[in-house]
């Protein structure tokens, strides 16, 4: 293994959220072009786990995530080969797991999990987002994503654009957000870690 592969930095991320209530938080190792995290969030009514692992060029290969609330626990098996195929597989209540419909995401890199600020990192870092921000460099990526509801845990395809609009303090930047009819611009810190997302988290200090 070279020096560069064994880079990594560290990061312990903590963030509120209003609607619903929510604190989520988040362990994250970085790498030069891939990152593995895992995190949780509770809100009034459940809880949620999940575990994060990328490849090179941070495409996701696998997202696994728990959800337990009052009278229910479900858990997701999301996952992304090497040959770009995904796969769901979801369980119950202690009923056997079942494979949920996939169809759509042929060409999809990225998971983007429900009310977690995490997730959207990885397009981020792939498209080099924060530093086109910082040098006015405004042409926006368009995305397809597996989008994961929360608690259902159900799997759907999300049409996503993302683009760099200006630097933001301490070497972060301010990205725009938009998905459907929905639109917003998000501060990313200088490592591609959402700051703000409006309406969705704040960061926390830790």
């Amino acid at each position: 293994m070279s020096a560069v592969d064994e880079r990594r930095t560290e990061r312990v991320l903590a963030w509120t959220g209003p609607d619903p209530p929510r604190v989520d938080a988040a362990h994250v190792t970085l790498r030069p072009d891939r990152l593995r995290a895992r995190g949780t969030s509770a809100v009034a009514g459940y809880a949620v786990d999940w575990a994060l692992d990328t490849g090179a060029g941070w495409v996701t290969r696998s997202l696994s995530v728990r959800a337990r609330g009052d009278g229910f626990v479900r858990s997701l098996e999301l996952g992304r080969d090497a040959d770009g195929a995904w796969s769901a597989v979801r369980a119950q209540d202690g009923q056997p797991a079942a494979g949920l419909d996939v169809a759509g995401l042929d060409g999809a890199l990225d998971c983007d999990l429900g009310l977690c600020p995490f997730t959207n990192t990885m397009p981020v870092l792939r498209h080099d987002l924060v530093a086109r921000a910082r040098r006015g460099q405004d042409h926006g990526v368009d995305l397809v994503m597996a989008w994961v509801a929360v608690p259902d845990l159900t799997v759907e395809v999300s049409r996503q654009r993302y683009t760099p609009l200006g630097p933001a303090p301490d070497g972060g930047a301010m990205i725009g957000f938009a998905s459907g009819d929905f639109e917003t611009t998000i501060e990313f810190d200088r490592d591609g870690l959402v700051r703000d997302y409006p309406g969705l988290a704040s960061r926390l200090p830790v």
